[in-house]
């Protein structure tokens, strides 16, 4: 029997995008895949990729925002939208062999995913990764952007065989307002051996990583090691440019003098490794919109399979695991000085036994458990 065909379509730069990364390496072994999207060809053999720069000039950002103004008022400008952006054509082109299904990853992919479902009559799943309609909280985000997203939710989700979130709130949310009941599939990396190492009691080093996004508001880490005590260091591995970095190691070497660093971004795969030299995980992600309210982040998973003790502010869904398998402490708010607090209140010992639950907790949680969800999901959906 021949081989099935899965068209992954995804407008981020897979290289970089860990969760997109781990849906092609896990669907490789058993499907054939046409992948697209954007950027440098990630080192994954076998693949069939199309991939593209990524390019929104000025005047198309200016036509978005003319469209979306309309489509408030005139839906079908939404339509018009997705079919004047250069991707959905370049799409359409590259998608040249039959696939039996599409996945389209997060929902700037879903339209034209949904219509090449159509083209070749193949199954359509949608992976939500998070609530898009409220990605951001700013006035002129929910005055254009989440109209926009919430038609095309509505006109397009409905078309998908399954869809997919990253937990359980996202879920239960899609469900109360779109009448759709996703599969939760958490963004855990692969799991892996990781040594232990002692704990310096004079330096003890926390460790945050991943993509500098200010929404998340990263200062209010600095400040809480401000107010910690010496004994802390941070280190922040960024994925960020100088010019948003810079702003960062004022404040540090104003609030923190000489207790943070700053150390270069690693390839996804990587990540997991680097990070496990360190002690302990540290994130205090601000409430800033919905998915921040609730998030459960790569990095937090990453944490858990790097064997760390984890360090967060008064996340509900990183708070509920934190507490069930015990391998952190949470603030008892997002503020500097309750993150401090939480930080302060620690010992050797007690980071000794949560680096422990950490690794017995990524038994439990890892690419393997997560990703055979989505593979259980094809199986099922293409009848095998």
């Amino acid at each position: 029997m021949s081989r099935k065909r899965i068209c992954i379509i995804s407008y981020s730069p897979i290289k970089s995008d860990g969760r997109v990364l781990r849906q092609i390496e896990y669907l490789a072994p058993d499907y054939d895949l046409t992948v697209v999207g954007y950027g440098a060809q990630p080192d994954i053999p076998g693949v069939d990729w199309r991939l593209f720069p990524d390019r929104d000039p000025l005047l198309a950002k200016i036509i978005r925002n003319g469209l979306q103004t309309v489509g408030r008022v005139i839906p079908a400008a939404y339509d018009l939208l997705e079919v004047a952006r250069a991707r959905y054509w370049i799409t359409q082109r590259a998608v040249d062999v039959r696939p039996d299904a599409v996945l389209a990853d997060d929902l700037t992919a879903l339209p034209i995913a949904a219509h090449l479902a159509r083209k070749f009559g193949a199954k359509l799943v949608f992976d939500a990764h998070e609530y898009s309609p409220l990605e951001q909280e700013t006035p002129k985000f929910k005055r254009l952007e989440t109209p926009n997203r919430t038609y095309l939710i509505r006109k397009y989700a409905p078309q998908a065989a399954a869809t997919i979130t990253v937990c359980a709130p996202i879920a239960e949310r899609y469900e109360r307002e779109f009448g759709f009941r996703p599969i939760v599939v958490m963004s855990a990396p692969k799991l892996r051996t990781v040594a232990d190492h002692p704990i310096n009691p004079e330096r003890i080093r926390l460790i945050h990583h991943g993509k500098y996004s200010p929404d998340r508001q990263p200062e209010v880490m600095i400040h809480a090691l401000g107010q910690a005590d010496k004994r802390f260091e941070l280190y922040f591995m960024l994925v960020a440019t100088d010019a948003e970095i810079e702003p960062l190691r004022r404040l540090a070497d104003e609030v923190a003098p000489g207790r943070v660093f700053f150390v270069p971004p690693v390839p996804p795969a990587q990540v997991v490794s680097e990070i496990a030299k360190y002690d302990a995980g540290f994130y205090v992600l601000a409430p800033t919109n919905y998915n921040n309210q609730i998030a459960l982040p790569n990095k937090f998973f990453d944490f858990i399979v790097a064997g760390l003790a984890v360090v967060i502010g008064s996340s509900p869904a990183m708070a509920q695991l934190v507490r069930e398998y015990e391998f952190g402490v949470v603030a008892s708010s997002f503020t500097a000085a309750a993150a401090a607090a939480a930080l302060n209140s620690l010992t050797v010992d007690q980071l000794i036994s949560m680096r422990a639950q950490a690794r017995i907790a990524a038994q439990a949680i890892n690419a393997d458990t997560e990703m055979a969800k989505l593979i259980t999901l094809f199986k099922q959906l293409l009848g095998e």
